[in-house]
């Protein structure tokens, strides 16, 4: 909400220089942004869902988060032709606090409550951002019994790419789930392979007459988003109730690293073989989607 904050501020002013608008991005990064919100919601859902559950109901709260982009889209012309940026913005902040407003009257933590004579001791560790950071990074990285399933799925979430279509994951999510022979990790072995042959498509386009196979690589990525799903579920299976929290923080503080890593070095494969084959840098999807497959088998 402070970056919507920021840049109703901004639209009302209509004088300030151009600058001001990297504002925004301060409440927006301090607060963790879109991947820790994300990941907290993930961890709550992991709390509070059986485990027969978990899986179908992390898929469909990755489709309602992802449906905001194409939703927002179609609202967002309208609330500009109709008032500018600043009842558009003023729409987002609204649903910022309705949203606010709910979490506070409908979702309660299931973590236990700190005893009387630790609460002091308690409050001096939990203020210590040092000592938490140590924390988070040491429930990943701990001796335990599936530390190694841990860092390899962490590391395979990190070979997934975070553009989503909504509607193509609840339906194949609905559908394959629906086979109860049908474990998690191999719904993750089907994502992985739906990317990977998809990236295949994609790549062999090389002319108007094999238009055809971006339709075939879209149908056949259908499946793809199978894969985040089932990684976050394992993820929450593998760990203690009190530690979920604190491995989904670790990996989206990592994806949010990948992401800043994956921009230039897709913009600079592509800008060195446009002229040559402009579908080329679809090879780095196609490894890193080859990675994911072979990890989650």
């Amino acid at each position: 909400m402070g970056e919507a904050l920021v840049q109703l501020v901004n639209a009302l002013q209509p004088t300030w220089p151009l600058q001001y608008i990297l504002m925004a991005s301060v409440p927006y990064n301090i607060s963790g942004g879109t991947q820790a919100m994300l990941m907290i919601a993930f961890a709550y859902m992991a709390d509070r869902s059986k485990p027969h559950r978990r899986t179908v109901r992390m898929g469909l709260l990755d489709a309602a988060y992802y449906s905001g982009s194409p939703i927002g889209n179609a609202i967002a012309g309208p609330l500009l032709d109709y008032g500018g940026y600043s009842v558009a913005y003023s729409f987002v902040i609204a649903l910022y606090v309705i949203a606010i407003v709910y979490v506070y009257i409908r979702l309660h933590t299931t973590s236990p409550q700190l005893d009387q004579t630790g609460t002091s001791q308690s409050c001096a560790t939990s203020c210590d951002v040092t000592n938490q950071i140590y924390l988070t990074v040491q429930s990943v990285l701990q001796p335990r019994q599936h530390r190694a399933i841990i860092i390899i799925l962490i590391a395979a979430m990190l070979c997934d790419s975070i553009p989503v279509w909504v509607m193509v994951m609840i339906v194949p999510l609905a559908m394959v789930k629906a086979q109860h022979t049908h474990k998690d990790g191999w719904l993750g072995v089907i994502g992985g392979v739906s990317r990977t042959l998809s990236n295949v498509c994609y790549y062999l386009v090389t002319s108007p007459h094999l238009s055809w196979l971006m339709w075939l690589g879209a149908v056949v990525a259908s499946f793809k988003n199978l894969a985040p799903v089932a990684i976050r579920s394992l993820l929450s299976q593998l760990a203690g109730p009190q530690e979920t929290g604190q491995i989904f923080a670790v990996m989206a503080a990592m994806e949010t690293l990948v992401s800043l890593i994956a921009a230039p070095l897709y913009s600079s494969v592509y800008n060195v073989t446009i002229d040559a084959r402009s579908s080329t840098f679809y090879l780095i999807s196609l490894g890193f989607n080859s990675v994911l497959t072979l990890l989650l088998l």
